[in-house]
C-alpha cells in the first residue's frame, strides 16, 4: 500500500467532463483543489481549459488507454464519472486497463460513480448490503476491478436516478407522453447532492466504502411524473400497472458521510427548484 497523504489539500484527478463531472470539476476548483480534468470529447475538454491547469484528452475502453494517462494520473484521488459502456458483450471491465497505470501512480484513493441499477428489483427496500445478482452489470463490473486492487483504496457512490439542471424530469416521458408502471416508487437524486456527498468522502476522508446517494421520499412514479409534467405546463397519461421494484436506502451516508440532502423531498423540489 501506498504511504499516506501528509496534511495537504490534494491534487484531484476526474475522469470525465460530462454532465456531472464538468460541475463536479468546478466546484472543487472554487474549493481550491487543484484538479486535474479528462476526457475523450474535446468539446468537453474545452469547456474547462480556461477554469483548471491541466486538462487532457484520454479515452478509456475495455482494450486500451489512449492519452497521456500517465501526467493525469499524477494526482492524489481519482474521482471517476463516465458512464459505462452498455454495448460492452463480455466479461472483462471497462475500466479493467486502467487498474495497472493506477497501481503505478501516485494515486492512493479512489471514487467510483456507480449505479442503484446494480441491485435487482427485490420489491422492498435495499441496502449497500443486499447481495448483486446480476454480476455482469457494467457498473458493478467496474467496482469489483477497481475495489480488487490492494494499491490503491476505493470507495463506489450507488446513484440513484440522475436530475437537476437541464434534466428535468417533467420531460422525461414526453416522447409517447405515457408514464409506464405508474405504482411503482422512484429512487432520485439531484445533481448538487452527488457533488456534496463527493466532498463529503474527500474532506472525512472516507475510503473502501459503498454507499447508496438517493433522495430520501420515493413517491410513485405516477404522482411524482405528472406533478413534473405539471410544474412545466405538460399532461401525461398513467399506466397503473406495476412491474418488480426496489427502495433505496440512503441511511448510511447520514450516518456515517453525515450527509444532509438538499432535495430529499422530490415533490416539493419541483416548485423549489429552477432547472439552470
Amino acid at each position: 500500500m501506498k504511504k499516506p497523504l501528509s496534511n495537504h489539500t490534494p491534487t484531484i484527478a476526474v475522469l470525465g467532463i460530462g454532465w456531472l463531472g464538468l460541475p463536479l470539476i468546478e466546484y472543487l476548483a472554487q474549493k481550491q483543489y487543484k484538479i486535474h480534468a479528462a476526457n475523450r470529447s474535446e468539446e468537453n475538454i474545452g469547456k474547462v481549459k480556461n477554469k483548471i491547469e491541466k486538462v487532457f484528452s484520454i479515452n478509456v475502453t475495455s482494450e486500451k488507454i489512449e492519452g497521456d494517462i500517465t501526467s493525469f494520473l499524477a494526482a492524489d484521488v481519482l474521482i471517476v464519472t463516465i458512464p459505462p459502456n452498455r454495448k460492452l458483450d463480455r466479461a472483462q471491465a471497462q475500466l479493467e486497463p486502467l487498474i495497472p497505470f493506477i497501481n503505478n501512480s501516485s494515486i492512493r484513493n479512489v471514487l467510483y460513480t456507480s449505479s442503484t441499477g446494480v441491485y435487482p428489483a427485490t420489491n422492498s427496500i435495499v441496502t449497500e448490503v443486499t447481495p448483486i445478482k446480476n454480476t455482469n452489470h457494467p457498473c458493478y463490473q467496474n467496482e469489483q476491478a477497481l475495489q480488487q486492487s490492494t494499491n490503491f483504496n476505493t470507495t463506489i457512490l450507488r446513484l440513484a436516478g440522475l436530475i437537476g439542471a437541464e434534466r428535468h424530469p417533467g420531460k422525461f416521458f414526453s416522447k409517447n407522453g405515457i408514464i409506464p408502471n405508474g405504482d411503482m416508487p422512484i429512487n432520485l437524486v439531484h445533481r448538487q447532492d452527488v457533488i456534496t456527498t463527493i466532498e463529503k468522502v474527500l474532506l472525512q476522508d472516507s475510503w473502501k466504502e459503498i454507499y447508496n446517494v438517493c433522495a430520501s421520499t420515493h413517491p410513485t412514479k405516477a404522482d411524482f411524473y405528472t406533478a413534473a409534467a405539471a410544474s412545466i405546463g405538460k399532461q401525461l397519461q398513467v399506466e397503473q400497472q406495476t412491474s418488480d421494484f426496489k427502495i433505496i436506502n440512503n441511511q448510511k451516508t447520514k450516518d456515517q458521510l453525515e450527509m444532509v440532502y438538499q432535495y430529499d423531498d422530490l415533490i416539493e423540489l419541483l416548485g423549489a427548484n429552477n432547472w439552470q
